[in-house]
């Protein structure tokens, strides 16, 4: 049996903020600055990386919201880190500094890459002493330890079921 979540947040960000956060993670700020009519045929296929990679994440997001249609508060990220920060922890999530004990909220935030998903969860788990998990990390040590086609195919086995 798996966590159920008690919040789902989705970090909406801007499309051409998402688009060059990709571009300049693929290459250098330079080369992805330039536009699509004077671009070679290298930065043309950068461009279109960060394009089609926007593409699949608001095809993945768009299931995540079918799925868990009610459950999703979103929060715009274009926002300071600060006023972000602010308006998850006590708009959405309604987190006050508390000594009694309690079972802590299990919070899943979303977003496009480059949104500050990593960045606005260790913040709030610092803030209120929560545990912050990271995914990436997590799968990566799964990787490692298991191999990448053993890895692929215990997720394929389990995404069956």
């Amino acid at each position: 049996m798996g966590i159920i979540p008690d919040k789902f947040i989705l970090l909406d960000r801007r499309d051409g903020e998402v688009i060059e956060y990709l571009q300049d993670k693929i290459k250098n700020e330079e080369v992805c600055r330039s536009s699509l009519r004077g671009a070679t045929g290298k930065q043309k296929k950068i461009i279109e990386m960060g394009q089609n990679a926007l593409a699949e994440y608001k095809l993945n997001i768009e299931g995540v919201k079918e799925i868990y249609k009610g459950s999703i508060s979103s929060t715009d990220a274009n926002k300071s880190i600060e006023d972000v920060t602010e308006e998850i922890m006590h708009r959405v999530l309604k987190l006050k500094h508390s000594k009694g004990p309690s079972r802590p909220q299990r919070i899943i935030l979303m977003g496009t890459p480059g949104c500050g998903k990593e960045k606005y969860a260790q913040r709030i788990a610092d803030e209120h002493q929560l545990v912050y998990i990271q995914v990436n990390q997590l799968l990566k040590d799964a990787v490692r330890r298991d191999g990448p086609s053993t890895f692929a195919q215990d997720l394929a086995l389990r995404l069956q079921n």
